[in-house]
């Protein structure tokens, strides 16, 4: 597991990191930016990877959400272990399925 805590750091490590990524859990806001831009990048760079995105909004503004990559997945804070787990298991699933 590797981690970014902005979206400047999230891009240093999309251009560093060589090994193999499975999945990108992705806050929609970032201290420094917009969780898209940073997912835009992730895809070009590597296209078959499975992207979830949090929030801890009720609702993601519509408007909004269409500039989000993979925003099929979406889990919102607060969220368990469990439910983490099955989020991630099922974009991942699905992004193999598109394969």
């Amino acid at each position: 597991m590797i981690g970014a805590s902005s979206a400047a750091e999230a891009a240093e490590m999309i251009d560093r990191f060589e090994g193999d990524i499975d999945a990108v859990l992705m806050d929609i806001n970032l201290p420094d930016g917009w969780g898209a831009e940073v997912a835009q990048r992730l895809i070009a760079v590597r296209p078959d990877l499975a992207l979830v995105y949090t929030t801890g909004f009720a609702e993601i503004d519509p408007i909004q959400s269409g500039g989000l990559v993979g925003a099929e997945h979406v889990i919102r804070k607060p969220f368990t272990g469990d439910q983490l787990a099955d989020v991630l298991t099922r974009a991942i699933e699905s992004e193999r399925g598109q394969r």
